[in-house]
């Protein structure tokens, strides 16, 4: 009776023994995976991962917006002059003269003013206008030098002489462009321009 007794009591504590072999297997094996884990046991980290191909899971990778060229604005060149015609030449004259005061007065200083213009179809080089106070006077009392006209274009000069020494009733003065004969024209004619005046007594 005894011993059956002692025969129950060791089957009775057999499963409570394997639980607690159980328990401490479970126990092991956890801490062998969390010294795994940890890089204790196996001598590495984590391992890491190498994207190939496709892109890893989770991450949208943006398109890179493509460079587009930049334009540059060009102004636009200017037009070149027009060329001169051929055969084209200057045409030099006289277009306005005028004394101030007017009519001169003997003794008294004389405002000159000459208008010279090109008519031509071609620009002229330097020249000379030169005025006399009267054709015949031996030297003339202004004398201006331009460096040169354009095609339709003038100049207005200007200049004092210091008066006539006598009264005159009737007396011819001559204006001159291109008195040197340095530039070539279509019309040659035109190049001398006389007025008649009268100079007063003081």
């Amino acid at each position: 009776m005894e011993e059956e007794s002692k025969s129950k009591g060791w089957w009775q504590t057999l499963p409570g023994v394997l639980t607690a072999v159980a328990a401490i297997i479970t126990a092991v094996a956890g801490l062998i995976i969390a010294l795994h884990q940890a890089g204790i046991l196996g001598g590495g980290g984590k391992p890491t991962s190498t994207e190939q191909g496709s892109p890893s899971q989770g991450k949208v990778e943006q398109p890179r917006p493509e460079a587009k060229p930049t334009a540059t604005e060009e102004k636009p060149r200017p037009a070149a002059e027009p060329a001169a015609e051929a055969g084209a030449a200057p045409d030099l004259f006289v277009s306005e003269f005028s004394l101030n005061p007017s009519p001169p007065v003997q003794g008294r200083p004389v405002s000159v003013r000459i208008g010279v213009y090109n008519r031509g179809k071609a620009a002229s080089g330097p020249f000379t206008v030169q005025w006399w106070p009267g054709e015949n006077f031996p030297a003339a009392a202004c004398t201006w030098r331009i460096d040169g006209l354009a095609a339709r274009g003038g100049r207005v000069l200007t200049g004092t002489y210091e008066g006539y020494r006598s009264w005159y009733a009737k007396l011819v003065t001559k204006s001159v462009v291109d008195s040197s004969g340095e530039v070539p024209e279509s019309n040659e004619a035109n190049n001398v321009y006389r007025q008649t005046i009268r100079v007063a007594r003081p």
